[in-house]
């Protein structure tokens, strides 16, 4: 019985912590690669890229907001079985660092079944880890990349001085903008402890020491 219990814990952990990544993640790719698709056309300032970081900070704010209150609003009314359940019970387990932290929260142990729910969580835990890891260096190869792509379009696509303006220019600005997704991701991810850009600098410190 408690291995079952146990499983649908670690089951509904991954449940919603996939659904916390959905909501923080993908609203904001889809506006930026619009933008980034739409920068394809001949017709598109090179400046458009302040309009896309725009579109793309509210999208993500209004999405990241949006799944928070829907969490709050569910353990508002789960409050008379236990406070905060899913908020500080389900993604606590989703966002463990071992195995043995996922069994010790979900005061299982070890079986057929919790073994399967755990494999499932852990995969979806190396993708998201791994996502996070590498928007860092997606980030600085995009917004280089977009830039110069932009400078060649605009008037002074013959002046290395425009080229590296309009770059410079889209650097800030992607930076700017990852730095606004990463804080704003947190509140919709739940982390346990801090926010997304220390989990991201502390994972690059473990690997570059």
């Amino acid at each position: 019985m408690i291995s079952i219990s146990g499983a649908k814990l670690i089951t509904a952990a991954y449940v919603f912590g996939s659904a916390a990544l959905i909501f923080a993640i993908c609203p904001f790719l889809f506006v930026v690669i619009k933008g980034i698709l739409k920068a394809k056309d001949p017709n598109t300032s090179a400046f458009n890229i302040l309009g896309v970081a725009v579109s793309a900070f509210f999208v993500h704010l209004f999405s990241c907001i949006g799944f928070m209150l829907l969490i709050k609003t569910l353990d508002l009314f789960n409050k008379a079985v236990s406070s905060n359940y899913i908020q500080e019970k389900l993604f606590k387990i989703f966002w463990a660092e071992s195995k043995a932290d996922v069994l010790s929260i979900a005061s299982t142990n070890e079986s057929l079944e919790v073994n399967a729910a755990y494999t499932t969580l852990f995969a979806i835990r190396i993708f998201a880890d791994v996502l996070f890891l590498l928007l860092p260096l997606v980030v600085i190869l995009v917004g280089l990349g977009y830039g110069v792509f932009q400078a060649q379009k605009d008037v002074y696509r013959q002046s290395y001085l425009g080229v590296l303006v309009f770059t410079a220019i889209s650097g800030i600005v992607t930076f700017t903008l990852y730095l606004a997704f990463a804080f704003i991701a947190s509140f919709a991810l739940f982390l346990p402890n801090g926010n997304l850009v220390e989990r991201i600098n502390e994972a690059w410190r473990l690997i570059l020491i």
